[in-house]
């Protein structure tokens, strides 16, 4: 794959940086706007499909990976054919110059001189193209080594480089939601909220509970505490003591006339 997407391939190799716009699968580059045209309009790349360059970056990480081996593959098939067309040459070769040998030990042995000196130009001249196709074969890289390896990309042998760690492990102290408030707080709190004031006429009073006092003339009343209440007959002169459910407990006469107030009594 090329080393850097994100530029154009062909101004790249030309030492000028341009956005590629799109990229080619077949020649494994991106390509700017001035070089896609030529790419569209050329021979030997009219016929390549190229998509946007923002697809090609959001394709799967399955996808890349899959068309890096489908490049491997191509690129090995490539060799293995290369190396197999230039075997058939050398065993060619290897069989003519065999050849070569066997007919001149039979000259040798049954050839005239005349035959022999015509035979050994014809070879000196057969023997010569051997020679050079040798040089050739050398000149031409073709028992140069091969071998495969996968070449990491640039930027992220400077992201090595220039980063020397992902990341750190913080410590990160928050302050809690939960409300704390101080009664003596909220109640001062409370005391300031200023309280809107009413007006006597829309005071409402409300009946809570019925309780006979069994007497007449009531005027005067104690709570005992034991729950009991007891109440002063006006004209009667006594006391009347009544259970908290409401029920007579019992009376109490007096020889005073005319009571009004009780302030406390001891049962």
């Amino acid at each position: 794959m090329a080393s850097n997407f994100s530029v154009c391939g062909i101004c790249d190799f030309r030492h000028v940086t341009k956005p590629s716009v799109v990229w080619c699968s077949e020649c494994d580059e991106g390509l700017c706007n001035d070089c896609k045209e030529h790419h569209s309009i050329s021979k030997s790349s009219r016929d390549h499909d190229i998509v946007p360059i923002d697809d090609y970056q959001n394709l799967p990480s399955e996808v890349l990976q899959h068309k890096l081996i489908e490049e491997l593959n191509l690129t090995i098939d490539k060799q293995t054919k290369d190396i197999h067309q230039f075997l058939k040459l050398v065993e060619k070769n290897e069989k003519d110059i065999k050849e070569f040998q066997s007919n001149h030990l039979k000259m040798k042995q049954h050839a005239s001189e005349l035959q022999t000196f015509l035979n050994l130009k014809q070879m000196e001249r057969d023997i010569a193209t051997k020679e050079e196709f040798i040089q050739s074969i050398s000149k031409s890289g073709s028992l140069s080594h091969t071998r495969f390896f996968c070449k990491i990309d640039t930027y992220l042998e400077n992201l090595t480089n220039d980063v020397k760690r992902f990341g750190e492990v913080v410590t990160e102290t928050k302050s809690n939601d939960i409300p704390f408030v101080r009664q003596k707080d909220k109640q001062a709190a409370q005391s300031l909220i200023p309280v809107p004031a009413k007006s006597i006429d829309d005071l409402k009073t409300n009946v809570g509970s019925v309780l006979n006092t069994l007497s007449r003339s009531t005027r005067g009343c104690a709570m005992l505490t034991d729950g009991k209440m007891v109440f002063t007959c006006y004209t009667q002169g006594y006391f009347t003591v009544v259970n908290p459910d409401g029920s007579k407990y019992c009376e109490i006469k007096t020889e005073m006339f005319l009571m009004f107030y009780i302030y406390a009594i001891i049962l």
